[in-house]
């Protein structure tokens, strides 16, 4: 299973909230595709950054598909980033305002469910990234952690291009702060900002 941890990489978190926070307050049906969501931990900080940005009628037409491979063979895979509860250690980077916020408690002392309003936004899908099958289409962000690192250099192509695809013209695309945009995607995106991760499409596919 893929690192992850809740606000993780607070540089591209920051830099998605610089420039989708404005387009999004009122948008409705705004779409988000997590590939590679692990554990949940990073499709639930997406959900809590949203419900901040967005007005509370568009915030309940956001959608995230939420997507992994290597365990979603196990049915309690699933339902576990369904249920949205983490532990203390699990939520220990949440920041304060946000965990008292949208946390509540539950019968055991040292583990914590998302509310509803969040857990009721994300969509979990089982999805291969290297058979180059987007779960959908007109994204306006895709979000892509600690996932290209593990796919073989002459693969990465591919799946930036059904991530370009994938995304409206305008929208953005989200990796690593040190994954490049590989060569193939490179020519239908800018990158925002000289640090973090971030990439917006500014050019449609033929």
């Amino acid at each position: 299973m893929a690192l992850t941890s809740f606000f993780r990489d607070r540089e591209t978190l920051d830099l998605i909230g610089e420039h989708l926070a404005p387009r999004v307050r009122s948008q409705q049906g705004v779409r988000i595709w997590d590939a590679g969501c692990a554990s949940g931990e990073e499709p639930y900080t997406l959900a809590i950054l949203f419900a901040e940005w967005m007005d509370p009628g568009a915030f309940g037409t956001l959608r995230i598909d939420a997507t992994d491979h290597e365990e979603s063979d196990f049915p309690q895979f699933a339902r576990s980033i369904a249920e949205g509860v983490f532990s203390t250690t699990d939520t220990m980077w949440v920041p304060r305002p946000f965990f008292e916020k949208y946390f509540e408690a539950t019968d055991a002392p040292d583990r914590h469910r998302l509310v509803a309003a969040l857990r009721e936004r994300i969509v979990f899908h089982k999805n291969d990234l290297r058979a180059l099958s987007p779960v959908d289409s007109c994204y306006d962000l895709v979000v892509c952690k600690n996932v290209l690192l593990h796919v073989p250099d002459a693969e990465r192509g591919g799946v930036a291009m059904m991530f370009a695809r994938s995304l409206l013209l305008g929208g953005y695309a989200a990796f690593e702060a040190t994954q490049p945009m590989p060569e193939d995607a490179a020519p239908y995106f800018e990158k925002i900002g000289e640090r973090g991760g971030l990439f917006r499409k500014v050019t449609e596919l033929p």
